[in-house]
Formats: structure tokens, sequence, C-alpha cells
């Protein structure tokens, strides 16, 4: 998958549309997902069992909502990747995203406001839970892996 292959979508842009018919065809093409329409983790796990090949983000785990509720719907999809950004940070988020999914499965992000990305890179490592390769992984591995290197490429 080339930079210019990849096709991102904010899912829950289709409040009271066909959510299948929006994601249709994505093939193995990265999508977002949010809450915004009333969706939550249970609605993208069900959508990512229909389309194996696609990888979904799950955007704005700290953005509100029941990250708990959201990680137990996702923990059994591969095929979603959670990232960490959002305004909240609440103790013990970062903790549970890295025990209930896993080092491979998240990605570092950020809000609007770069302190809260900038706080999460820290809680990160002082949640004792990863190892240096792990927190690689989290902070720019998985991107890589996802969108392809070309993707950072400088230009």
């Amino acid at each position: 998958m080339s930079g210019e292959d990849v096709r991102l979508l904010n899912a829950g842009r289709v409040a009271g549309g066909d959510f299948e018919e929006e994601v249709g065809g994505l093939g193995d093409e990265p999508a977002s997902f949010s809450r915004e329409g009333n969706r939550d983790g249970a609605d993208l796990a069900r959508l990512a069992a229909r389309h194996p090949k696609a990888v979904f983000i799950l955007a704005h785990i700290g953005g509100g909502g029941d990250y708990a509720h959201t990680f137990h719907a996702v923990k059994d999809s591969p095929n979603i990747c959670p990232d960490l950004s959002g305004s909240g940070v609440d103790r013990g988020m970062l903790d549970d995203a890295i025990i209930h999914l896993g080092a491979q499965r998240l990605l570092w992000g950020s809000d609007v406001t770069m302190e809260t990305g900038l706080a999460k890179l820290r809680a990160l490592e002082a949640t004792g839970l990863l190892t240096a390769d792990a927190l690689l992984d989290i902070r720019w591995r998985n991107a890589a892996r996802i969108f392809g290197p070309q993707a950072f490429a400088a230009t």
C-alpha cells in the first residue's frame, strides 16, 4: 500500500446513513472511526469482522465515552487499532489499553492541544508495562506499518 493509496474515512460522519455501504470496498485501506453519530466500539467490531482485510483506526480513546467498554468490545478484532488521542488522560486508561489490546495495536496521537499528546508519551513510559521496543511500536512503528513508511517520508 502506498501513501497515495491510503484513504482515510471518518466513519462516524455517517450518522443516519448506511454504515456498511459507506465503507464497502475499502479492501485493505485504513479507515478512521469515531464515536460521532452514536456509534461505538461494538459497532466497529461488527464492521471489522465483515472487512477483515481492512485496518480500522478507532480514534480518540481519550475523547470521552467509556473506553473500558470500547476495549472490551474491540479486544477480539485484530484489525482495529485505537489511537491514544483525545484530551482525556484518565489514570488507568493507557494501562488498560496496553493490557487489553497490546502495544502492537495502539497508535500514539494528539488532539488539538499537544500537551495531552506529549503527556501521554511520557505516561506510556511511566506505566511500567512496556519494553523499549513496544514503546517504539506505539510511538511510530505501528503507524508506519499501517500507512507505509513513505507516508512519513520527508519531502
